[in-house]
């Protein structure tokens, strides 16, 4: 996990992978979260089978 805090834009950012093994085929997650001035929220996460098709997911809370 990598978490950067710009105090310039303060904003937060924080960047998750995590690699796994399901039913002997690699996953990898990752995952990032951004935090803006205020309370505004971004999360964008992609789920990956390094055999098979990626799956994408993001949203932003105001």
């Amino acid at each position: 996990m990598d978490m950067q805090i710009l105090p310039t834009e303060q904003r937060l950012l924080v960047h998750l992978e995590a690699k796994i093994t399901a039913e002997g085929h690699p996953i990898i997650l990752s995952a990032n979260i951004t935090r803006g001035m205020g309370r505004k929220i971004s999360v964008s996460a992609k789920l990956k089978n390094l055999f098979r098709e990626t799956a994408s997911f993001s949203g932003i809370q105001l």
